[in-house]
């Protein structure tokens, strides 16, 4: 298991908090007849935003939204949302699109913006705290008219998080930055090993506390 980019505390409330913030943003960009591009990592965050966003609709008794993605191999989002494969189903509008790179340099996204710029009543969600909406929008400017709403959801998981993980998948492997090791780590003698691109990390075989 690499455990890597952990932060010192999860708040659970802040981070539902963030998400309904989110959702919230998506269903007023559909009611104005709007078409949503969050920019995001295919990888588990996806899985729960639409988790997040099938729950607030059911909640609120509104109707499924359209959703596609764009990504640089079709069939990763497949499993995400089959409904929306068949033909009936699709280049509906307005609906969510969901782009495999928040950066929005890599991939069809960078084509499908200058699409959907000039209407106002698009928006685009920026929900990586890593990424500046300004500087991701820089190569679009200045004939950007679609509403750009920075909604950043810091998804990472905490020390303690961590921790119960390790418990549960019990890895034979675990690999870790040397600054997450408590010193107790570091007294058993544990293999030290010296990566490249200036990080240290510990590899070690039994089950330890981290931070």
């Amino acid at each position: 298991m690499l455990v890597t980019d952990l932060k010192n505390d999860r708040d659970t409330r802040m981070i539902d908090k963030r998400l309904e913030t989110f959702l919230n943003h998506l269903l007023a960009v559909f009611t104005r007849r709007g078409t949503s591009i969050v920019p995001c990592h295919f990888d588990g965050i996806l899985f729960d935003l639409l988790e997040n966003l099938q729950l607030f609709l059911a909640a609120i008794n509104h109707a499924p939204i359209p959703i596609y993605f764009v990504a640089t191999e079709p069939l990763d989002a497949e499993p995400c949302a089959p409904q929306w494969l068949c033909q009936s189903k699709m280049q509906k509008e307005p609906c969510i699109v969901f782009a495999n790179h928040p950066s929005l340099r890599i991939g069809d996204v960078v084509q499908l913006i200058p699409k959907l710029q000039r209407n106002a009543a698009n928006a685009i969600v920026f929900i990586d705290p890593y990424v500046s909406p300004f500087e991701a929008m820089t190569p679009f400017q200045p004939t950007v008219l679609m509403e750009v709403i920075h909604a950043p959801i810091d998804f990472r998981l905490s020390c303690n998080n961590a921790n119960i993980l390790i418990a549960e998948c019990k890895p034979q492997t675990l690999v870790l930055p040397a600054c997450y090791a408590s010193y107790d780590l570091i007294v058993f003698g544990l293999a030290y090993v010296f990566a490249q691109h200036c990080f240290d990390y510990y590899v070690y075989r039994s089950m330890y506390r981290l931070c």
